[in-house]
């Protein structure tokens, strides 16, 4: 591994909790995607991320989330419910920017890049309580990038305050040096209290990558009319990320609605990485995804990838909307496929990356 990166991996203190957690998050890693105690959206939008981010758990504003009761770092605060950005916090930029509108104020807090994904902390406080189920109706582009998709998360931590961590993540394009972000919340809602409070909360910031290395992989393997291949591994120095696709055949199609893989991952110490799914896109009957998992050990040589291929028949809706307008244009919904047979689930054979000094190389 870059020993640049070792340094700095060194410096940072990780709990044996922590360690523990990541082992116990891969245990529940096939379900992380489809948990209900916040919005994930696991899919893509053109251009621009629509959200409704929602909660789960006299007035005067503090002007840093700092400020707010028992809040410090974001990052740590919502490790519960992502299991990845515990130790961000350092290689974040501050920024501190303040909107308020209609008696809430949002502060977008911290920021970082990695060439890929953009993830985001911030926080909210409001004059009036609204309860827990708060839900943000917002929207973000990254100036250049026609395809984001990631999740979402706000915690509650006083009556009148909340915290909140987005990630988003540039699915098709190569990495890019510079994220020029506008990131437009347009209404809040209160899931107890059924009140809606419009207004204007808007964002525009810059933000140059991390340090990062590519590697490429391009690994396949195959069983059942499944077949997985890992594209690439990115490194930066706080997580890597994997690029992968998933093909299924027509006749597998014709069973099964749902066909969901997932990569749970280890490395030659013995090491298990909890990770983070950042949204794909789909082709006919061909997927491709990509997440983030915590940074590989300095000392660790390989990883040891084991795709995890769940072949389902689920209710589904779902559609589409106009950017500008927010409009539905299209929608869809079913509930089986054509020939449906008993759900499944299996491993696939494992993949083992070798890791370079220099991944690029």
């Amino acid at each position: 591994m870059n020993n640049k990166w070792k340094e700095e991996f060194d410096s940072i203190e990780i709990p044996e909790e922590l360690h523990n957690r990541a082992k116990a998050g891969v245990k529940r890693a096939k379900n992380e995607g489809k948990r209900q105690n916040g919005w994930k959206k696991p899919v893509v939008a053109a251009g621009l991320f629509l959200g409704l981010t929602s909660v789960t758990l006299g007035f005067s504003f503090p002007s840093t989330a700092g400020q707010i009761p028992i809040v410090g770092n974001i990052f740590e605060e919502m490790s519960d419910s992502f299991t990845v950005f515990d130790t961000y916090k350092p290689f974040s930029t501050e920024l501190n920017n303040v909107e308020e509108s209609n008696g809430i104020q949002v502060t977008l807090n911290d920021a970082i890049f990695d060439g890929k994904t953009l993830t985001l902390t911030y926080s909210i406080m409001t004059e009036q309580d609204l309860g827990s189920g708060l839900i943000m109706k917002d929207s973000l582009s990254i100036r250049g990038v026609s395809s984001l998709g990631g999740s979402s998360k706000i915690d509650q931590v006083e009556e009148n305050a909340y915290v909140g961590l987005m990630t988003m993540t540039n699915v098709d394009e190569e990495a890019i040096q510079t994220a020029k972000v506008n990131w437009n919340i347009d209404q809040f809602s209160g899931g107890d209290t059924q009140e809606t409070i419009d207004g204007n909360w808007d964002f525009s910031f810059k933000l140059e990558s991390t340090d990062y290395q590519v590697q490429e992989v391009m690994e396949k393997v195959e069983q059942d009319d499944v077949q997985v291949t890992v594209e690439t591994l990115m490194m930066n120095p706080m997580s890597f990320s994997l690029r992968y696709t998933q093909t299924i055949s027509e006749e597998v199609d014709s069973h099964w609605n749902e066909v969901d893989v997932d990569l749970i991952v280890q490395d030659d110490l013995g090491n298990v990485y909890g990770g983070e799914g950042n949204g794909g896109t789909e082709d006919g009957r061909t997927s491709t995804w990509s997440k983030t998992f915590k940074a590989v050990h300095p000392d660790a040589s390989k990883l040891i990838v084991t795709p995890q291929v769940s072949l389902q028949n689920s209710e589904r809706s779902g559609g589409s909307v106009n950017a500008d307008t927010g409009e539905e244009i299209s929608s869809y919904s079913e509930s089986s496929s054509e020939d449906p047979l008993p759900d499944r689930s299996f491993d696939l054979e494992d993949i083992v990356i070798e890791l370079t000094e220099d991944p690029s190389s």
